[in-house]
């Protein structure tokens, strides 16, 4: 009985030492909102670097910001080019601001003041200094940068419709929007080295038509001093020049058709100097309003004479030898 008694409690022990020694049961607490809320600190953060934030707030550091391109070295080999220049250099530079837009005016090789206006647009829009001097700064930008700035202010212009010839092959010349012709301002016409002047001081005009130039014979006879024009209307005319007898007679099948007075247009005509004929091709001459042009050409063959355009130095040199009056009865 007494050996019963101690196993009980013998057993009674070992039982309830084997409580006391298992773990405490962990009790998990449901997460709330304040325990996984994220410091303001990093929400700021987050939403001035967006995808800084991740998970349980933890921040990302923001990449760093690529560093900006660094400025063209200026290309010392350019010069500077302002108002009053001409040359070639003038000319590209003209010839790059129309490709990019800037320039509307002709390339003529002349800084002036449109060429000047284009240089400060194109300075503005790349970030350089806008003083309208196209310098080693502005030249090396204009030439050499890849991703130069075109004008953003350019848009396509419409298409300007072309002069469409009428039943005798006429179009409009002179200073119309439908011209075909280019006027060269600013040039200046030599004949056996001295400028021709009009009697009002005014100079003789010159066109650019294609490959060759018109020039205003008119005012070259007013202007010349041993030129002679007796016109005929668009009928024709006769010009004596240095000994030379120039006589123009409209074609005939034009004449039988066409209208001789002071609007009138005809560029058809029969050229003889000194009695002999010389080829005149349609356009050579033309009247225009009272007013006659001649081609550069024509004019060369009418009176055996050099013509040299110059643009770069705007000038039209006439070199001619002149016709004694012996030879002109030959």
């Amino acid at each position: 009985m007494d050996f019963i008694k101690t196993l009980l409690v013998y057993m009674s022990l070992t039982f309830a030492m084997g409580v006391q020694a298992a773990p405490t049961p962990e009790v998990t607490v449901a997460p709330t909102a304040a325990a996984t809320a994220v410091p303001t600190a990093i929400v700021a953060q987050a939403k001035e670097t967006p995808g800084a934030l991740t998970e349980l707030g933890t921040a990302t550091p923001a990449p760093a910001t690529t560093p900006p391109a660094p400025t063209m070295t200026p290309n010392k080999a350019y010069g500077v080019l302002r108002s009053g220049d001409k040359g070639n250099n003038v000319k590209k530079l003209q010839t790059r601001l129309k490709e990019l837009g800037y320039l509307s005016g002709n390339v003529d090789g002349s800084y002036g003041s449109q060429t000047k206006k284009a240089v400060v647009a194109f300075q503005k829009a790349n970030g350089l200094h806008a003083d309208g001097d196209a310098g080693p700064i502005t030249l090396t930008m204009l030439y050499e940068n890849p991703n130069v700035v075109s004008n953003p202010l350019t848009t396509t212009p419409s298409p300007v419709p072309t002069a469409t010839p009428d039943a005798n092959g006429m179009i409009p010349v002179g200073d119309d929007p439908l011209s075909l012709w280019t006027k060269m301002g600013d040039m200046k016409i030599l004949l056996n080295g001295e400028v021709l002047y009009l009697p009002n001081g005014a100079r003789p005009q010159l066109w650019r038509r294609g490959r060759e130039y018109m020039l205003d014979l008119s005012a070259l006879a007013v202007a010349a001093a041993d030129w002679q024009l007796t016109d005929q209307g668009a009928a024709g005319f006769a010009l004596s020049a240095d000994g030379y007898q120039v006589n123009v007679k409209m074609k005939d099948a034009i004449a039988a058709t066409h209208s001789t007075g002071d609007d009138s247009y005809c560029d058809m005509y029969n050229v003889w100097v000194n009695s002999v004929s010389v080829s005149c091709a349609q356009g050579d001459l033309v009247s225009e309003k009272g007013t006659w042009y001649i081609s550069d050409g024509l004019l060369q063959r009418m009176l055996r004479c050099g013509i040299t355009v110059d643009e770069e130095d705007n000038a039209c040199v006439i070199l001619m030898a002149g016709k004694s009056a012996a030879e002109s009865e030959d």
